[in-house]
């Protein structure tokens, strides 16, 4: 694109039609650009798109919506799909999470690492801290995970059954008392580093150095010393 806009371009060569434009107006918004500034292009796999006349490019606009069509059916079908599996309590990747396993297509419980997820539920429950959660399971459990990756298993509702609008999804392995009470203890845990308002906070910058300024609490206690 900032070869185009740099008039450094004359003719953009790809594979095919789809490769570059995902829907029409997609389409329509890149041509705009290319046509202000004479650039024109090709598509190897498909000669027979001529956007140098105005039935080619009406031809063009027509591949286009229908492209957008199949596409959005293509979608539908694959929700639809989905939808189909989470009701059956299917699962949808080879994916799960700690303490499950998948057999037939179902997640059920894998006795080998269930009691793990459920140490590390009380564990935060207890604590109310991720990073000491994570330094548990990594001293106590061989288990290293990021802080975010541990945040989204303690979310996960598949621990309680529950998948998407299926609550009888798969087996519940974490008790829904001690699941609640850490949502409850994650939402609580919302800390900001910030203990006062500063209006001019990131706008002050230092003549000498370039640096943005930091702000610090002015008080009578700070003069007399």
């Amino acid at each position: 694109k900032r070869q185009v806009q740099n008039d450094e371009a004359d003719l953009i060569i790809f594979t095919r039609l789809d490769r570059w434009f995902g829907n029409l107006r997609h389409f329509l918004n890149t041509q705009s650009i290319l046509d202000a500034h004479n650039v024109e292009w090709f598509a190897v796999q498909q000669p027979y798109y001529d956007n140098s006349s105005p039935h080619g490019r009406a031809f063009i606009n027509n591949s286009m919506v229908y492209a957008q069509l199949e596409l959005e059916n293509d979608g539908e079908r694959i929700r639809n799909h989905n939808a189909g599996k989470v009701e059956r309590g299917e699962v949808l990747s080879g994916k799960h999470p700690l303490g499950f396993k998948i057999v037939d297509s179902h997640l059920v419980e894998d006795e080998e690492t269930s009691a793990d997820a459920l140490a590390i539920f009380q564990k935060y429950d207890s604590c109310s801290s991720l990073n000491e959660t994570l330094a548990f399971m990594a001293n106590k459990l061989g288990i290293v995970r990021s802080a975010a990756a541990l945040k989204n298993m303690l979310t996960n509702t598949k621990y309680i059954g529950i998948f998407r609008d299926n609550e009888k999804y798969c087996p519940a392995i974490i008790p829904c008392e001690l699941f609640y009470s850490v949502q409850r203890k994650l939402s609580m845990n919302i800390k900001s580093g910030k203990k006062h308002d500063y209006i001019f906070g990131g706008l002050l910058v230092c003549a000498e150095c370039g640096h943005v300024m930091s702000c610090l609490l002015y008080t009578s206690d700070a003069a007399d010393e």
